[in-house]
């Protein structure tokens, strides 16, 4: 064991100063990933603490590997930090995620922080719903739907299954008629189109489409965030339209699209298959993997080789910050527990780095931020956060 303990110091030593060879480097994190030596590697953490100088100082790339190595064997529990010192955020998730014995040593605050995080207690059933709005007006309130045909709209049949809405045309129509879907805050809906596209809806989102496509191209209109896959179909390109003049035309793909009005930029995600952004004369076609961003100034960038499974946390039930600013953590907070966001006073330059499930209460979300260093209240349906 002392072999061992040896061993890992010397080993976490070295990759801290940059003289691992690639054997040695794969031998430390397997020993991470693994939790191998666990009182040995706590020991070094405890060090690290204590005496800040005693290790050379953990750069952004190496603490983001230690971060990324870890979470392949554990649930990641959310992080929050200052920004300028965001090299600590490996040490600190090591000490989150490692479990009972180096927690137990903790003051209170941090042991609060840790349960609240681990608490599971709404399930994500409660949080499927929307409202469906028919080409007369009529509202349908999803959530109080049996399964079966709900409604007949030009020709298309609507059902509600086990898995969404879903349209089937039975037969052509001579006219156009438009439904439109709208989640409320804290939930989220599944919704196959006619044409056998899959759309699913994130909360506080809202899409328009024809019940039936006719001519030479499907359009629908989103606000807020959506997952798309696009039944492919040559002969009728897909085409997703959004608040101003930007589309994406799209050919057999998945990809999410999140335009939140209140969000400063627009995030288009493709995850397989091919879309082009188009706006005026402006064309970008995206390859897989790639990240498009436009501001509010009309700004345009691709961000190559994105972290899709943080992109689509929100789909599986969990929220994923990765360096997210305070406050667009905080709004996505706020959409998910139907509140508004409140900021009051100058605010620290924190930023979110982990990942949590989204079934903890709004009085647990608070509990969570005021241990992470924040002052969080609720006042009725205000989220307030100050300095």
């Amino acid at each position: 064991m002392h072999d061992a303990s040896s061993r890992l110091k010397d080993l976490y030593e070295r990759y801290l100063a940059d003289q691992c060879s690639a054997a040695e480097r794969n031998e430390l994190m397997t020993a991470i990933a693994e939790n191998k030596s666990d009182t040995a590697f706590h020991s070094l953490i405890d060090a690290t603490f204590e005496d800040p100088l005693l290790f050379y100082p953990l750069s952004e790339e190496k603490a983001e590997e230690l971060f990324l190595r870890i979470r392949k064997k554990n649930r990641a529990k959310i992080i929050l930090l200052p920004a300028r010192k965001w090299w600590a955020a490996a040490i600190v998730l090591l000490i989150v995620i490692a479990g009972g014995w180096y927690l137990n040593q903790q003051p209170a605050t941090v042991n609060n922080a840790v349960a609240v995080q681990m608490t599971d207690s709404i399930s994500q059933a409660d949080h499927s719903g929307a409202i469906l709005i028919l080409a007369d007006g009529r509202k349908l309130n999803l959530d109080e739907q049996e399964k079966g045909l709900i409604a007949t709209e030009n020709g298309s049949s609507v059902e509600m299954t086990g898995n969404g809405v879903v349209y089937d045309q039975n037969a052509a129509s001579a006219s156009v008629a438009y439904n439109t879907m709208t989640t409320p805050k804290g939930k989220q809906f599944r919704l196959r189109l006619p044409d056998g596209t899959e759309v699913e809806l994130n909360a506080a989102s809202s899409i328009r489409y024809p019940v039936s496509f006719q001519g030479n191209e499907r359009e629908v209109y989103l606000e807020g965030e959506a997952w798309f896959n696009v039944k492919s179909d040559p002969a009728k390109p897909f085409r997703v339209k959004m608040p101003g003049q930007a589309a994406f035309e799209v050919l057999g793909t998945a990809f999410n699209l999140r335009c939140y009005a209140e969000e400063p930029v627009m995030k288009a995600t493709l995850l397989s298959g091919k879309i082009r952004f188009v706006q005026h004369e402006y064309r970008k076609l995206l390859s897989p993997g790639q990240q498009l961003q436009q501001d509010r100034t009309g700004a345009v960038k691709i961000m190559q080789a994105v972290d899709t499974s943080q992109v689509m946390a929100w789909k599986n039930g969990e929220f994923s910050f990765r360096r997210m600013p305070l406050e667009e953590a905080i709004r996505e907070l706020a959409r998910w527990y139907d509140l508004e966001p409140v900021f009051t006073g100058e605010l620290p330059a924190f930023e979110f780095y982990g990942s949590m499930g989204r079934g903890l209460s709004p009085q647990q979300v608070v509990k969570l931020l005021n241990n992470m260093g924040l002052h969080a209240s609720l006042d009725n349906n205000r989220l307030i956060i100050s300095r």
